[in-house]
């Protein structure tokens, strides 16, 4: 069962502008870079309910079952809790090298700034090389 939907905790605007929009046009339409713990990660924002078919087909693919077991768990029990922001072809900066990975899920509350569009870094200090 599904809990009711409770108030993000967190930026309102930032939980707003995604849900709208997704809602609205079923997509977002670019990308989002997002500030927290002295990292930055871009990507594009995507539902709950995407994020957790994204997981299920990656779980299929590796022979991971128990991922898609969670994902269905977790819908099911706080699934749309406006809670979380949920990012795919997410990039990681701020760790080393950028690190690219398919499926990003973080708290709301945990976000201390955020723009739209990608977060555009060269040089080595920043992990991230010019080709």
């Amino acid at each position: 069962m599904v809990p009711p939907k409770t108030a993000p905790q967190g930026d309102q605007a930032l939980y707003d502008l995604i849900e709208r929009t997704i809602q609205r046009e079923g997509r977002f339409p670019g990308d989002m870079t997002l500030f927290l713990g002295g990292m930055l990660i871009s990507g594009t924002p995507i539902s709950e309910q995407e994020f957790f078919a994204r997981l299920e087909q990656m779980s299929r693919r590796t022979d991971q079952q128990e991922l898609a077991e969670v994902g269905r768990e977790t819908q099911e029990e706080h699934g749309g809790d406006g809670n979380y922001i949920h990012l795919k072809n997410a990039r990681v900066f701020g760790v080393g090298p950028v690190q690219m990975i398919p499926l990003w899920r973080g708290q709301l509350s945990e976000v201390k700034g955020w723009y739209a569009g990608w977060a555009t870094a060269t040089g080595e200090q920043y992990g991230v090389y010019a080709t």
